[in-house]
């Protein structure tokens, strides 16, 4: 299977140096939010976890849906049966945040980059005694233990251990279903960090120059 990037073709087979790339992604930069359950991927800037969500992030659950529909747990004994449903409900949980900020812009566009709320934030701003809080009831050591609380593997793991494999994984939809479109951008679980869009690759060069734009 091949990517295809602005300037060269990636070749992904299922060797298992690629299936860690995409497990250490989906393991270690996949978080949820805390009152809307959105599923977003994320990065870290020299070691720190950004919670920023990128538009072109927006890749990556068609990626794995190409996965699945294109490779078999035959072609390698790394892909099991077990991480094909992770990918799968990943696949539907990043695609469907993606298509809801589309959704709650008032003009149908979704914004370049929006900085998502995590379990850190939220403490801070809701505190440790909101019901609402999902670590209310809970002990955590420091921020940054809270901070590990909202990563999707480990809301995952929560969900498994409160016997609920019979319904859907936090983060992803339920059949039939959609988030609901928010209009108050106070209640998003997001805000916008950047709204404008260079979306043709001849012009990467003039935004560098003239705009300093980082990406």
């Amino acid at each position: 299977m091949y990517i295809f990037s602005c300037s060269f073709p990636l070749r992904l087979s299922l060797a298992t140096p690629d299936l860690n790339s995409v497990n250490g992604v989906i393991n270690n930069l996949l978080y949820i939010t805390p009152t809307r359950h959105l599923l977003y991927v994320t990065d870290t800037r020299s070691g720190v976890t950004t919670h920023n969500l990128e538009h072109l992030s927006c890749f990556f659950p068609g990626l794995l849906a190409l996965g699945l529909l294109s490779l078999s747990t035959t072609d390698s004994l790394a892909y099991t049966s077990s991480q094909k449903q992770i990918h799968r409900w990943v696949a539907e949980g990043l695609a469907e945040t993606c298509w809801l900020i589309y959704h709650d812009q008032e003009s149908g566009l979704g914004p370049d980059e929006v900085q998502m709320v995590d379990y850190a934030n939220y403490m801070k701003t809701q505190g440790s005694n909101d019901r609402n809080n999902p670590a209310h009831g809970t002990s955590f050591g420091s921020i940054a233990g809270l901070e590990q609380e909202g990563l999707w593997v480990r809301q995952i793991a929560k969900w498994k251990k409160d016997g609920k494999m019979s319904g859907t994984p936090p983060g992803v939809p339920i059949p039939g279903e959609r988030f609901k479109r928010e209009e108050d951008p106070k209640n998003r679980d997001y805000r916008v960090t950047i709204n404008n869009f260079l979306l043709r690759p001849e012009v990467c060069f003039i935004a560098r120059v003239f705009f300093h734009r980082r990406d």
